[in-house]
This record gives C-alpha cells, structure tokens and sequence, in this order.
C-alpha cells in the first residue's frame, strides 16, 4: 500500500521501480531504439528494491537513494557508492539481512505511488543515523559533479610540545613546592615589627607607655 505520510530524511522504504529491463529470447538485455520511450533500460533503476529518503517533503514525490546489495569497486573508490551496515536495516520477509550499498549516482524522485512503508509499525520504521546520511549526500554531490562545493574535512593538528617544556604534573608539582617554600621562609610579625623599629606587643598589654605615678 503506498505511503500516505511524509518520511522521514535517512527513513528505509520499499519502492517499486518498475518491470524488469525488456529482454530478447536468449535473455540479454534489448537495448533497441524503440523501447527507450516505453520502458527502462541500463543503467536505469528496476524492480522493487529498498531505498533511503533525502527529502520527503516534497507535495507528490520523495527524493530517494536506492539501496543495493551489491557495489561497483571503481564507484566504490570514487565515493559514489557507500556502505550501510547489517544492523543498521532490520529483517524484512523480502529483503533478507546484508551489508548494502547507497548508490548516490541512481538519486531521483518517485512518486509516493511507488513507495511502501518497510514497517506498519511507524515506531520500528528504520532510520539511518545522520552520520551514515552525512556520506550519502557527499556521495550525491560528488555524483553530480559538485564535489568542489564539499568542504573539506581537516584536523587540526596538536600543538607541538617544546622539548624543553617539563610534563604538566611536574609543573605543578614545582609550583606546589615553591609556593610551600615560600611560606616556610616568610618572616614572622614580630620579626617584621622588630625590623622597621617597632616594639612587639605581648599579649596583656596595650602597647601603650604606662604613665609615671
């Protein structure tokens, strides 16, 4: 039954691309002229498979990827194939549990008349988490040849350490050190009295002259 609702970007759904290509007798592929208007032919998307939304805000369709269980190497290396995960697509009666592959040069938009829901559950409807939709897109844009836009991700290196710069503990630890010598040797008020010319007060007294009888 097709969708009624607006999926969610990264949700799994089925979607049925049509027959399978037109074949000859002896099973190739017929790439004739005169089915280019009536049917699909390769590298177009046929049959049912899975896909990953990108945008299912839109009025009548949804942008997908669709999902396949097997990868060209050389699109492989040149980032437009990427991987999902096992885990991260659950058993289906159809759909049996395998390592995929999004094949961002096959995005396009269907209409929601071809899309299923891959679970009546909406709350066990499977989700690609933003780090795996994060390498579809990149996959998307390197396919459409707008890779130059893709900022590049770079790490900024450390800070290199000075080789004559102490350990963190140990500067500290020289720190703590002064700072307890520094106490052990500071003078004593009656010491600091004595050497500006005053006379310690003893306890009892005011430190006053007494006054003579």
């Amino acid at each position: 039954m097709p969708i009624n609702y607006y999926p969610k970007t990264g949700e799994i759904l089925e979607c049925n691309f049509g027959p399978d290509y037109p074949r000859t007798a002896t099973g190739e592929v017929d790439r004739s002229a005169a089915l280019t208007t009536s049917g699909n032919l390769p590298p177009e998307m046929v049959k049912n498979r899975l896909v990953v939304v990108l945008n299912g805000k839109l009025s009548e369709g949804c942008m997908v990827v669709p999902l396949s269980k097997t990868a060209a190497q050389g699109k492989v290396a040149d980032g437009l194939h990427v991987l999902v995960a096992a885990n991260l697509i659950p058993g289906h009666s159809y759909f049996a549990v395998c390592d995929r592959w999004a094949c961002g040069e096959q995005v396009q938009q269907v209409s929601k008349l071809r899309l299923q829901t891959f679970h009546p559950n909406r709350a066990q409807r499977p989700v690609l988490p933003l780090e795996a939709m994060n390498a579809i897109k990149r996959a998307v844009v390197k396919a459409i040849r707008a890779g130059d836009l893709l900022a590049p991700v770079i790490e900024e290196p450390a800070a290199p350490v000075p080789e004559h710069a102490a350990p963190v503990n140990s500067m500290v630890a020289a720190f703590e050190a002064a700072q307890a010598k520094k106490a052990s040797t500071a003078p004593t008020a009656a010491e600091v009295s004595t050497a500006q010319g005053i006379a310690p007060v003893t306890e009892g007294t005011t430190g006053d002259t007494p006054k003579a009888a």
